[in-house]
């Protein structure tokens, strides 16, 4: 059941880094599927943030390119479960993520 999977990071301060986890998961997987049509990948604002706070867009670059995937078949939806109070934040982060290629 997922919503007790990330239930049970969130409680042990785990979020972001299932959110990442998910995110490598859906690109292998997504490498074994026929390329026609994009990849949807839900994220909370705050995993995106402080993904690319901390390492940049590297490490969305380089997942995607292990797997095989462009960056242009990915689209990054920022789910609805989060009350966003800085806008700033995620604004450059997902400028950051269109001048990388994704969609």
């Amino acid at each position: 059941n997922p919503d007790a999977l990330f239930t049970a990071a969130r409680q042990q301060g785990h979020t972001i880094h299932l959110e990442l986890e998910c995110l490598r998961q859906a690109l292998g997987a997504w490498r074994h599927t026929p390329r026609e049509g994009k990849l949807f990948v839900n994220m909370s604002a705050s995993a995106l943030v402080q993904a690319l706070a901390d390492d940049g867009i590297d490490w969305l670059t380089d997942t995607a390119s292990h797997a095989g995937v462009a960056l242009s078949s990915l689209v990054i939806e920022l789910t609805e479960h989060e009350h966003v109070t800085q806008l700033q934040p995620i604004q450059e982060a997902l400028a950051l993520l269109r001048r990388a290629g994704a969609a």
